[in-house]
Order: structure tokens, then C-alpha cells, then sequence
């Protein structure tokens, strides 16, 4: 029962987030079985960085048409393999969501980098214990991760390792390609809901959870009265829970102390002390801020709505997650 309530209360936050969304866009529409190669003329290049160059594709995954935007350098060299960056919709949206409020495709710094926003199923992804019709349906959404890599390959060479960030239900398919695919991942940055990562398959990743010091969904502390909404349902965990066994893994102990100032972030974060070099595992709480991406604006302001809010559009998620991957080079 408790795992059916935080699965329907995942889906209402989602479908606020698509709603609001959805008010605001009036350039993009859903991807189709289209495929339109177009320079992208929605985001605003920042600093030096070209335009890149914007395509809405399509793979078949065990008899199913699946969806997904990306967007490649201006100049590609057959010779170069690439970096390449997935950014995971919340539920009830879509890419387009990521696309307009994580834009890593004018981020300085990433002009070189492959950004990929995949479409999920119903509007959400199969995150293993979550979410609405994509597990329902039990839809394959690390064999759509996979499609994915296989196709950006026809495009443009990439490397053997991705990057990987998610929001909320795209949070949690980021945490099951970690624990799924290890090898395949060069540092990851979940943001706003965490599940367990024991039974996992074996291998080390960087990982730097964000997570709003407000959101009433995805908690920050690690007991169940701090965690009141998914404490045994099985679905989510405290970010530290899930944290802590990353860690474990990549040789790190079991203590957090005090890390960088992210101004970007407004956000002391804490680094699990101990860890390999290159294989950190840092947990960054944003004051003032709930369910909602750092940066992204709302007309309520401040105002709590559903566990949503408070907002902060004057932070950067974008650009710190940048900055950590970019520290954290494929070896």
C-alpha cells in the first residue's frame, strides 16, 4: 500500500511539474517518429559557445518506438570520440523539460560534449520500483539506454563511458544505470530522489547527489521520522542511504565531512572522506529550495505549492553538475 501512495504522489508532482511546464512552452512539441536535424534556435548560446546542432530521434526497442532529443557539436570529427551527457526528465514530462531547464548544450566549457534527453513512456521511466505507466507496462528502459548509445554512435564516435544526471523520477533511472551499467558510466549526478543500490553490479562511479533542503519528497535525512512519506515503501530511500553503499562500493568510508562552497549552488556539500582519487562521492543540500530544478523559475515565487517550491532561479544546477563532470574526465 505505502509503495502505491509514493508512486501516485511521485505522479501528481509530475504532472504539476508537466502542467507548468507546458504553460510555458510554445516552441516545442512532443518528439514524434520524426527525425529533424535543425540548429536550435530555443536556448541562447552563453559565451563562446557555437550553437550546437539540435536532432529529435528514434530507436525500436523490443518492438517499441522510443523517442529522444540530442544535440551534437557543429563541427564533428570522425576521428575524435565525444563526451556524451543524458539528462533524464522528471515524471509526467518530457525531454523538452530538460532541454529548456538543464541546457548543457550552451554551457561553457561543454562545447564538445553530445547532450541527450530521452522521452520517457506515459511520461516516466522504468526505474526499477518506479514510476506510473513505464513500470507498469514494464517497459525496458536500460535496453532504450542502450539503443540510444548504439544509435548517437551512427551520428558522431563517443566514448566508452556517459555522463549521467536526472531529476526526481529521472533521478532514479539515473541510480539504476549506476548500479545496472557501473562501466558505462564516468560520474553521475542524481538530483531530488535516490533508491537503494545493494544487488548492484560491481564497479566504481563518481557520484554527486543534489538534493533541496525544502523538498517534502525526496528527504535528505536519513531516518524515518526525517522521511516520513517513503520510509519502508520500498521505492525511495534517503539519499545518504543510497550514498553511503556508492561509496562502499568505490572505497570511500562511511563519515562525510565538509567540501567546496558551490556558489553556483549556494551549497556547502559534504564529500565521503577516504575515497579514491576520482571516484568521489559527495552530497550537496541546497537551503531554500524544494522539488524543483536549481535555477528553474515559477510564477508562485517562494510559495510552496504541493511540496513543490520553494524555488531558486537564481542558482545553477546546470553549471555545477558541469563543473563535475568536467572534473571528472573518461579514463
Amino acid at each position: 500500500m505505502k509503495k502505491i501512495l509514493v508512486v501516485f504522489i511521485l505522479l501528481i508532482v509530475g504532472a504539476f511539474i508537466f502542467w507548468q511546464f507546458s504553460n510555458n512552452e510554445t516552441s516545442k512539441s512532443p518528439v514524434g517518429s520524426r527525425q529533424v536535424d535543425s540548429a536550435d534556435t530555443t536556448g541562447t548560446a552563453t559565451g563562446s559557445v557555437k550553437p550546437a546542432i539540435r536532432s529529435e530521434r528514434t530507436v525500436m526497442v523490443r518492438g517499441v518506438e522510443r523517442s529522444y532529443i540530442m544535440y551534437t557539436p557543429r563541427t564533428i570529427s570522425t576521428s575524435t570520440p565525444y563526451d556524451v551527457i543524458f539528462a533524464y526528465h522528471p515524471a509526467l514530462a518530457q525531454g523538452s523539460f530538460m532541454e529548456e531547464n538543464a541546457p548543457f548544450y550552451t554551457t561553457p566549457g561543454l562545447e564538445s560534449f553530445v547532450t541527450v534527453y530521452p522521452n520517457g513512456i506515459s511520461r516516466t521511466f522504468n526505474a526499477g520500483e518506479c514510476c506510473g505507466g513505464a513500470l507498469n507496462r514494464q517497459v525496458d528502459d536500460l535496453a532504450f539506454f542502450t539503443a540510444m548509445l548504439a544509435d548517437i554512435q551512427k551520428v558522431v564516435p563517443i566514448k566508452d563511458k556517459v555522463y549521467l544526471t536526472g531529476f526526481s523520477n529521472g533521478s532514479l533511472m539515473t541510480y539504476r544505470l549506476i548500479c545496472e551499467f557501473p562501466n558505462k558510466i564516468a560520474a553521475a549526478v542524481p538530483f531530488a530522489a535516490a533508491q537503494s543500490m545493494v544487488d548492484c553490479t560491481n564497479g566504481v562511479v563518481p557520484v554527486m547527489h543534489l538534493n533541496g533542503r525544502e523538498d517534502e519528497l525526496s528527504l535528505y535525512g536519513a531516518t524515518d521520522k526525517e522521511y516520513p512519506h517513503f520510509s519502508n515503501a520500498n521505492v525511495l530511500v534517503p539519499p545518504p542511504v543510497a550514498l553511503s553503499e556508492i561509496a562502499s562500493r568505490n572505497g570511500c568510508s562511511a563519515t562525510r565531512v565538509p567540501d567546496e562552497y558551490i556558489a553556483s549552488l549556494d551549497a556547502t556539500c559534504e564529500q565521503y572522506s577516504g575515497c579514491p582519487a576520482a571516484f568521489d562521492v559527495l552530497m550537496c543540500v541546497i537551503p531554500d529550495l524544494g522539488h524543483a530544478w536549481p535555477g528553474s523559475s515559477d510564477a508562485s515565487g517562494t510559495t510552496k505549492l504541493g511540496g513543490m517550491g520553494p524555488y531558486r532561479p537564481e542558482l545553477d544546477g546546470t553549471a555545477a553538475i558541469a563543473a563535475f563532470f568536467l572534473e571528472h574526465p573518461v579514463r
